[in-house]
């Protein structure tokens, strides 16, 4: 066989001959040379490192597989899945915890550490954990000790995601001390007074993760071991603790204004209505929409809010199994109440169809499902649809039903039909409890302030919003305007309870306002109200 000074290439009649005696052209020979075997301890290929002096190390891996018929080394990653590092051994010793680090020297070195596990790692980088063959850990306790940087943090979520996903028995991740130097891994001299006991109690008080069990039998649960529990909220009844609500509203109604106001609230232990009595708390968003300078900040300042209280992560990201994961070390780390993800869509994936029950549900339900585990509310926020029609709420929504179907508590922030600076939350879906009655906001300068409760219910939003409305009902609510208006300017509300008497739903009860043009305005004073009177004749 010729040896080669740059890319490997030869026929090889011995499989387990090591490329490193082919002497790089550039780099030499590596310092470390890391074999894998498939399950028959066969060469798959190996991994040649490099440590240039002040420099980023390089690696090169050198592969035995077939091509044009020909088994050769060649200098590629292989084309199947990669084998776990040291599967041979892994397998001989089926009945040990297994140990994933970061590196194959890191993992050269834990296994002279810990004798009583078996040492493993993937190939190719923290990136590249999805290439590997992970089944052989099937039925296996495993741990995870993830090198003490981001790109570890980062390898040790991926890997948890994928191990979830091929019935393991356990997963535990060992938390790092942060007094341990940055970058710090097995292969690296113990800290300044550490001792390899030390390093045994660390794996011991590693922290368990929780992971989908994959029998094949499904697992029933008696109920007559379940325990009632009382419904919290963190608004009653509006947005219940450890449960999903949906948040829909037009862009440009003070949405995103609403939810600064209530994080304000929360921080504060201050109610946004005179029926609201939050506990002082942290409200957590997820939001790519409102710059933090700008808008956010200055928001959050005008409802005077303990900013402490409000986290905040601007960049958007896909809520997969991964991401989810992301969210749910994320919420364990800073407990918060609420959770608002602004808009859900940002947050489900490009790939992912928002009008596909199933694709919707593959998201939404492990949503819900991650907001009973962490006791927080998790309130997602939509747009709402073009229908100009109008119709149900609950169809109004961007995307899929199962949005709304699969959420415990439905609101929408909508523009009250007939003024201008009247906004209005709707409750239009309670799985918990009796619906909340509708709330009124008037929003003036970026701000909203409290009015009071509201008599719009989500029906007659919608058909305010519909234009083939039944004329005979404006006609006979036009009329019961007038005649209560016959003896000059009377209170709104005054006005609005006499047309209720007479069976005029609200909606029908603002068209009729609308189409006779009847003025409004709001009396003088701090305790002033709304007042309605008749157009003057001309």
């Amino acid at each position: 066989m010729n040896q080669t000074t740059s890319k490997p290439r030869l026929t090889a009649e011995n499989r387990d001959i090591p490329p490193s005696v082919y002497h790089h052209k550039v780099h030499g020979k590596p310092q470390i040379l890391a074999h894998y075997a498939n399950e028959n301890d066969e060469t798959v290929f190996y991994v040649a490192i490099w440590y240039p002096k002040g420099k980023d190390k390089i690696v090169l891996p050198f592969c035995y597989e077939a091509q044009n018929g020909e088994a050769i080394w060649t200098s590629n990653w292989p084309t199947k899945a990669r084998p776990l590092y040291h599967l041979p051994r892994l397998i001989s010793r089926s009945a040990k915890p297994v140990l994933i680090v970061e590196g194959e020297k890191t993992a050269d070195a834990a296994s002279l550490i810990f004798t009583d596990l078996v040492v493993t790692t993937t190939s190719g980088g923290s990136n590249s954990a999805s290439k590997t063959d992970l089944l052989p850990l099937c039925g296996r306790d495993v741990i995870i000790w993830p090198d003490n940087d981001k790109p570890g943090e980062k390898y040790c979520n991926r890997l948890t995601a994928l191990l979830s996903k091929i019935g393991v028995k356990s997963v535990r991740v060992v938390n790092v001390p942060k007094t341990f130097p940055t970058k710090w891994d097995l292969a690296d001299p113990l800290p300044t007074g550490v001792q390899e006991t030390d390093l045994y109690e660390l794996i011991q008080k590693s922290e368990s993760i929780e992971v989908i069990d994959t029998d094949r039998e499904l697992k029933l649960t008696s109920l007559e071991h379940i325990v009632e529990e009382p419904i919290e909220y963190i608004w009653e009844p509006y947005i219940p603790r450890g449960n999903l609500t949906i948040f829909d509203g037009d862009p440009g109604t003070g949405k995103s204004t609403l939810l600064l106001a209530l994080a304000s609230a929360i921080s504060n232990g201050v109610g946004l209505s005179p029926n609201h009595f939050p506990k002082v708390g942290k409200t957590l968003f997820l939001s790519c929409e409102d710059s933090l300078p700008q808008r956010v900040v200055p928001g959050l300042k005008a409802y005077q809010a303990n900013i402490e209280q409000i986290l905040w992560y601007e960049d958007a990201f896909t809520l997969d199994q991964e991401g989810l994961l992301k969210l749910k070390y994320t919420a364990e780390k800073w407990k918060p109440d609420l959770v608002v993800i602004d808009p859900i869509v940002a947050y489900i994936g490009e790939k992912v169809d928002t009008n596909t029950a199933n694709k919707v549900r593959g998201i939404i339900g492990p949503l819900a499902k991650l907001a009973r585990s962490l006791n927080c509310a998790i309130l997602a926020v939509r747009h709402l649809n073009k229908d100009s029609n109008g119709g149900s709420l609950l169809y109004r929504g961007q995307g899929s039903i199962d949005f709304i179907a699969a959420a415990r508590s439905g609101m929408a922030f909508v523009q009250n039909p007939e003024i201008p600076n009247s906004r209005i939350l709707v409750h239009h879906k309670s799985n918990l409890s009796a619906l909340g009655p509708s709330i009124e906001f008037e929003f003036r300068e970026g701000k909203l302030s409290y009015l009071g409760a509201s008599q719009l219910t989500a029906r007659d939003w919608a058909n305010c919003n519909q234009t083939n409305r039944p004329l005979r009902e404006i006609e006979k609510a036009a009329k019961i305007i007038q005649e209560t208006l016959e003896e000059g300017i009377r209170p709104s509300t005054e006005v609005k309870e006499v047309a209720k008497k007479n069976g005029i739903t609200e909606g029908t009860f603002w068209r009729a306002v609308k189409s006779e043009g009847i003025i409004r305005k709001k009396s003088a004073g701090k305790n002033g109200c709304w007042t309605m009177q008749a157009p003057k004749a001309d």
